[in-house]
């Protein structure tokens, strides 16, 4: 599963360009890039399909930049589902 980033350093930019984008990181890449002050994660909104999620009602629409493998442990757990994004970025590695 991608998650969205956007370059936020001249390395960054560099490597991955100006523009948000879908990245297919693993979680350890993910880490050090973010970690390393290279990309920033991109808020992408889900649906609340779960009675047992602080952050909101069963229903509702939820607004998170979640790291991959948080994102991965929500969705198989049943709390959230992705909203699909109208706006297509460009997938890189």
């Amino acid at each position: 599963m991608t998650n969205t980033y956007k370059a936020t350093d001249e390395y960054g930019r560099a490597i991955f360009g100006e523009d948000v984008f879908d990245g297919d990181f693993d979680a350890g890449e993910e880490k050090d890039h973010l970690d390393g002050g290279h990309l920033e994660l991109v808020p992408r909104d889900y649906t609340v399909l779960s009675d047992n999620f602080a952050p909101g009602m069963k229903g509702a629409t939820y607004t998170a930049a979640l790291l991959k493998e948080i994102e991965a442990a929500l969705i198989a757990g049943g709390h959230l589902a992705r909203v699909p994004d109208a706006k297509k970025a460009t997938t890189k590695k």
